[in-house]
């Protein structure tokens, strides 16, 4: 996963995996899109990298549960964060499927 930045990941994610999904509801589309504009700008400031040169491997349980507390902390309710959760989990399977030899990792960070 290495070879990959974080940037890549999103954007495949958003345009190959949920644009070619079927039964995606435009609203889901529309939610899992706004979670990744709250989530890049927050990378940006957390990790001190532009987007493009944020790794996978900063990727991190911590720093997500960092993201989710934020979110939080601006007065998003608990079933907005979740929302926001759920559209990370789905990306999270989304790069395991295309990385399966990086499966271990992921658990290992947890």
């Amino acid at each position: 996963m290495k070879d990959k930045n974080l940037q890549y990941y999103i954007s495949s994610f958003l345009t190959t995996y949920l644009g070619g999904e079927r039964g995606l509801s435009g609203n889901t589309f529309i939610s899992y899109n706004y979670t990744f504009q709250l989530l890049i700008p927050f990378f940006h400031d957390r990790v001190k990298k532009p987007i493009n040169k944020v790794t996978m491997d900063e990727f991190t349980p911590d720093n997500i549960k960092a993201f989710l507390a934020s979110l939080e902390e601006k007065g998003c309710s608990i079933s907005t964060r979740n929302q926001r959760l759920a559209a990370i989990k789905s990306f999270c399977r989304y790069v395991q499927s295309d990385s399966p030899q990086n499966l271990l990792m992921w658990y290992k960070k947890s």
